[in-house]
Formats: structure tokens, C-alpha cells, sequence
């Protein structure tokens, strides 16, 4: 039986569940840039695209804060929906370090003495190793 008489819907479906209210290129931040990816001639290619995850704190060696780590989960499912997304580049601003970890003077000021509360960071910190390792690029 053909099912041709069924109306079909043709728009591509947005399947972010984030918007952009988890960048900025003001420190301590996560920075998402598309860039294109380019042929051996420096051309680019039309329709293909590299997403960039910038930890943005180099005056604490990119330690990542709360809002920092809620970034990195938000641009690597942004990175994993975008279909013109062809690879992750992971990096950070400065160069100095990469990542020295979470950032201490936050668990310092907020997460010592707050159990709970930092059980709820650890529950955060787990699902951004689990947007980086479930990335689909």
C-alpha cells in the first residue's frame, strides 16, 4: 500500500534544545565559532563547517566555572545537531594551559560547606564528559 496520498512535512526540524545564552566572549565563558572548512586551495566549502568550543578564562587557566561547564554541554550538542558540522576542535583561550580542572576559587566561595550543592556540580560535571564522549562528529 503507498502511502503517497500522506502530506509530507519537507522543513528541516531545529533539534537544539539551547540557544545561545550559554556563550560569550566575555571571561570566564565558553566562545562557539563555526568556521568553514576549507579545500588545498584555502577555498571554502560551501555547506561544511568545523565547530570551535573555546574555554574562555585564561586568568585562571581556563578553569571551568558552573556556567562555564553548562557552555561546553551546550556547544558540543549545538556541534552534534548542526548538520554542516563536520568536526569539534576543543581548545582554549591564552597559552598558558588548556584546562587546570574545575575552578577552585568558585568551590572555595560556593561548593565548600554545600555538600549538595556540589553533589548537583558533579551531576553537571558528568553530563559534559557525556556531551564530549556522545558528540556525534
Amino acid at each position: 500500500m503507498s502511502l503517497d496520498w500522506l502530506p509530507k512535512d519537507d522543513e528541516i526540524k531545529n533539534h537544539d534544545l539551547w540557544g545561545d545564552e550559554f556563550f560569550s566572549k566575555e571571561p570566564p565563558s565558553v566562545i562557539y565559532e563555526l568556521k568553514p572548512v576549507v579545500d588545498q586551495d584555502g577555498k571554502a566549502v560551501k555547506g561544511l563547517n568545523t565547530a570551535w568550543i573555546i574555554l574562555n578564562n585564561p586568568a585562571q587557566y581556563n578553569s571551568y566555572t558552573t556556567d562555564m561547564v553548562k557552555g561546553v554541554i551546550a556547544g558540543f550538542h549545538k556541534a552534534s545537531m548542526d548538520r554542516s558540522v563536520v568536526a569539534v576542535i576543543f581548545t582554549a583561550v591564552g597559552d598558558r594551559a588548556f584546562c587546570t580542572g574545575g575552578n577552585t576559587k568558585e568551590y572555595a566561595e560556593y561548593y565548600s560547606g554545600r555538600p549538595n550543592e556540589y553533589g548537583l556540580y558533579m551531576d553537571l560535571f558528568n553530563a559534559m564528559v557525556d556531551a564530549i564522549l556522545n558528540c556525534k562528529k
